[in-house]
């Protein structure tokens, strides 16, 4: 039997994000800040340029804070762990401003059932819900690639809604969606800080996502490829 040569194939890296060659970094997904030391030894990363790492720094930080000041998420370990962290952050100059913004927007609200039963009050607050979906939507395209080892089209769309979004859904797509997402496939990364659904290219040739961080924090993401005509510009 003759000698058997194996021959080394290197995939080349690419940002997972832009798609830029031989990218100089890596980014956490999720976001290692919600996640509280010692952090998980196997957090995923994905390839990623300094040009889509630059600026993340700064939304990742306000996930982190808006997710773990709710009431919902209070006791999960990893809020535990990190509210130290957070308070500290809320004394830093530089967030003076945001600092000012949520202590403004802290209200009481009454919570009553949908037959209208009231059953209290609790204190809330308002969250940039734009600048949450932004990370969200990264922490999407970074899973598809870490799943994929393909980045997510350039031109295609990814949209986000909260659980709270989908009365803009029709009841027979709400449970439509309740289904595929019963059949998806599940994955947890550390104590349960983040558990994601994959229900790829199953709805409606789209890829639908659930990310649950902290237990409770619902976003729903559509990833949306772009259609043969625009692929083609």
């Amino acid at each position: 039997m003759g000698n058997v040569h194996f021959i080394k194939i290197e995939i080349m890296k690419v940002c997972a994000y832009c798609g830029k060659k031989n990218p100089e970094t890596k980014d956490h997904v999720p976001p290692k800040g919600i996640f509280a030391p010692p952090r998980p030894n196997f957090l995923v990363t994905v390839p990623c340029c300094n040009d889509c790492h630059s600026d993340t720094a700064k939304d990742d930080e306000y996930f982190r804070n808006m997710l773990a000041m709710r009431k919902d998420t209070f006791r999960h370990p990893d809020v535990q762990g990190i509210l130290p962290k957070i308070f500290r952050s809320f004394s830093k100059p530089e967030q003076k401003k945001l600092t000012k913004s949520l202590i403004k927007s802290i209200k009481k609200t009454e919570l009553k059932t949908s037959e209208g039963i009231y059953l209290g009050s609790v204190v809330t607050y308002d969250a940039d819900l734009s600048r949450l979906d932004k990370v969200v939507q990264r922490i999407a395209k970074g899973l598809y690639y870490h799943e994929n080892n393909v980045i997510f089209p350039i031109n295609g769309k990814v949209k986000s809604y909260t659980l709270h979004d989908l009365n803009i859904f029709k009841k027979d797509k709400i449970e439509r969606i309740i289904e595929v997402l019963s059949n998806a496939q599940v994955k947890e990364i550390g104590k349960k800080t983040l558990v994601y659904r994959m229900a790829k290219g199953e709805f409606e040739h789209l890829g639908l996502w659930l990310l649950t961080f902290f237990e409770n924090v619902d976003f729903l993401v559509f990833m949306i490829p772009p259609t043969k005509k625009e692929n083609t510009v």
